[in-house]
């Protein structure tokens, strides 16, 4: 579930006091791309959105950090207010202060250009150009039979033949 969907990031990040250390940012945007983004219950416990349940532990394999990375970073994120914690015995809640002012629930909207749709063009156009992509295609996969790939540019094809 949490490969799917995306976060916003702004560049303000980068004037973040803690940008610099490595570890608390890692952590940071960890956090951010692994709260939950609505409100969800966890074995009787409410975890709002911007929070989640986890441990020193789990976010130290997570983060490929050390456990005292880790806490470390938490402290630091605790200390600018960037996050709360509240442990039990049995867990850490750990929210994102203001998530909803780092995270909109909308997409941000595309910007708009003063280009025509393709869907206002003839059916005829969108056909012919169709047919002529297929023909291009159909044309470069001739074109690198018995040739392979070998470069940065990947229209750089070399014939075996004349390599061997």
């Amino acid at each position: 579930m949490l490969e799917h969907g995306w976060i916003k990031l702004h560049r303000k990040l980068l004037g973040w006091e803690w940008y610099d250390d490595i570890n608390t940012t890692r952590l940071f945007v960890h956090l951010l791309l692994t709260v939950n983004i609505k409100d969800d219950d966890w074995h009787g416990v409410h975890v709002p959105r911007g929070s989640r349940i986890t441990s020193r532990a789990v976010l130290a394999k997570e983060t490929n950090l050390s456990e005292q990375q880790v806490r470390t970073a938490l402290d630091h994120l605790i200390a600018t207010n960037e996050i709360t914690k509240q442990a039990t015995s049995q867990y850490t809640l750990i929210s994102v202060v203001h998530f909803d002012s780092y995270q909109t629930e909308q997409p941000a909207q595309q910007p708009t250009t003063n280009q025509q749709p393709t869907n206002d063009q003839p059916a005829s156009n969108h056909r012919i150009r169709k047919q002529e992509y297929k023909n291009i295609r159909r044309e470069e996969n001739t074109n690198t039979k018995g040739s392979f790939y070998h470069g940065e540019n990947p229209n750089e094809f070399y014939d075996c033949e004349t390599i061997l």
